[in-house]
């Protein structure tokens, strides 16, 4: 499975950018800085430093922007609530609340683990400094903003725990003509194969939003595309356009990062046009669609 179809599949992105957006384009959100920047921390701790294969990293970015989403939310209350809406006072800092509830969530509390507890001591001194860096205006500002995020980091991870993560993973077929099997040269399997057991963000089941199964082997369909994606993966292909090939190198990125990436980059460019044309088309998720083997 390459990465381009592993983030097809993932379609907690759809929840990711929909947090992200709304958080950035709340009337009084934000400074956008604080939310990009923890974005960023966020990806680097999920993705540089924990290896996180996209699969993975998508559900953690998740959690982090559903925390965050719902600390900013609830100083604006421009929108209704992911998981819970702490009382606030609309002069409490969305930056502190921003930044705390990403924090929290990637490190944990000492009664509530986070996503990697083993990297609060990298964490803490960037938590630290960028907190110190906010005005406190007008005063208390800042320390109820921290309470907020708190509360919605809290939140999350709660609400998270049991929810499938890194559990056993779902039954295989057995190896057959037509069935997935590990391929060279390093013959590996699928990094996180529990990930189609994980309960969904918002969808009540995935079931209800699963795709059919495969072309069967001897339809004229499963010819085609077979022989498709021969004659254009082959490292010799005279048929695979330039284009193509730079395209396929590209997916080559961690799909998730680069996307995150992607993201921070438009929303300082061009705030106005992302939202006009992302914001409407990812409210609704899609439900997760774990892949069987030879789909």
């Amino acid at each position: 499975m390459n990465l381009l179809s592993q983030f097809k599949q993932t379609p907690i992105l759809s929840f990711l950018i929909a947090m992200s957006l709304v958080v950035l384009a709340s009337a009084s959100p934000a400074r956008a800085d604080a939310v990009t920047d923890w974005n960023a921390i966020a990806s680097n701790s999920i993705v540089a430093t924990a290896g996180q294969p996209p699969p993975v990293s998508v559900l953690h970015f998740a959690m982090v922007h559903g925390a965050v989403y719902d600390a900013v939310n609830a100083i604006d209350r421009g929108h209704r609530p992911y998981l819970v809406q702490p009382p606030s006072n609309p002069t409490d800092s969305k930056d502190a609340a921003a930044a705390t509830a990403a924090f929290r969530v990637l490190v944990g509390f000492p009664d509530l683990p986070g996503l990697f507890p083993s990297q609060l001591p990298t964490l803490q001194p960037l938590y630290d400094a960028y907190i110190a860096s906010l005005p406190d205006n007008p005063p208390g500002s800042k320390d109820a903003g921290i309470t907020i995020g708190q509360t919605a980091a809290r939140a999350m991870l709660t609400a998270r725990q049991n929810d499938g993560r890194f559990g056993p993973p779902p039954a295989l077929y057995p190896p057959a003509p037509g069935i997935w099997r590990p391929t060279p040269p390093n013959f590996a399997n699928d990094p996180a194969p529990w990930v189609g057991n994980v309960r969904p963000f918002i969808v009540p089941s995935a079931e209800m939003l699963r795709t059919d199964g495969p072309n069967a082997l001897t339809s004229v369909d499963y010819a085609e595309d077979f022989n498709e994606v021969k004659e254009l993966g082959s490292l010799t292909s005279i048929t695979r356009t330039t284009d193509q090939t730079d395209a396929a190198i590209f997916w080559q990125d961690h799909a998730i990062a680069l996307w995150n990436r992607i993201f921070r980059t438009l929303w300082r460019l061009e705030r106005q046009v992302l939202l006009a044309v992302l914001a409407p088309d990812h409210g609704d998720p899609r439900g997760r669609h774990r892949r069987q083997p030879g789909h």
